[in-house]
């Protein structure tokens, strides 16, 4: 059985947890767009000044693995992944429950073969 003081460290250990899925999150919206503004402002320099911002590509790449990293710890956190919510809120429970089987064995696999 729990206490009382446990429950609330629990509770401020979950606050805590929260407050940093919500800074990684707006972090991740501002790699996304500076990748936005940067794009468009390499776009813009090269139609009319006939200039390129150097390493836009590499720069771009790196935004956008950073965003996506930051941008996961709010998706765990929410339990949320629209691409497959689509796909899987149709099956019935029991498929549901094979393709989370099939999932954790083939994530389990591939961790413990690389």
């Amino acid at each position: 059985m729990t206490t009382f003081g446990e429950m609330t460290m629990q509770k401020t250990v979950s606050d805590i947890i929260k407050r940093i899925c919500a800074i990684t999150n707006l972090l991740a919206g501002v790699c996304f767009f500076s990748v936005m503004a940067l794009v468009l402002a390499n776009i813009v320099m090269r139609n009319f000044f006939r200039l390129a911002i150097l390493g836009t590509v590499e720069i771009v790449g790196l935004l956008t693995a950073t965003g996506l990293g930051l941008a996961l710890s709010n998706t765990e956190m929410i339990d949320f992944n629209i691409a497959m919510d689509v796909v899987t809120e149709k099956l019935s429970r029991g498929k549901q429950t094979c393709r989370f089987i099939l999932y954790q064995v083939l994530t389990l696999s591939k961790c413990t073969w690389a």
